[in-house]
């Protein structure tokens, strides 16, 4: 899971925000970086494994 934040001073309000959302066996990379879309100012993209879905 990538956790893209746009500024530097927000890093631990989303770093404390994903601890508690997220599960801590959630391997989260938090980087700072500027997100292209000027309305956003945290990004998350992440990948759940089909195993985690139950089956109907």
């Amino acid at each position: 899971m990538k956790g893209c934040v746009k500024r530097d001073a927000d890093m631990e309000a989303v770093r404390r925000a994903c601890s508690g959302a997220f599960s801590p066996h959630a391997g989260i990379a938090h980087v700072n970086v500027d997100i292209c879309r000027d309305d956003l100012l945290v990004e998350i993209e992440g990948i759940v494994p089909p195993e985690r879905f139950p089956r109907a």
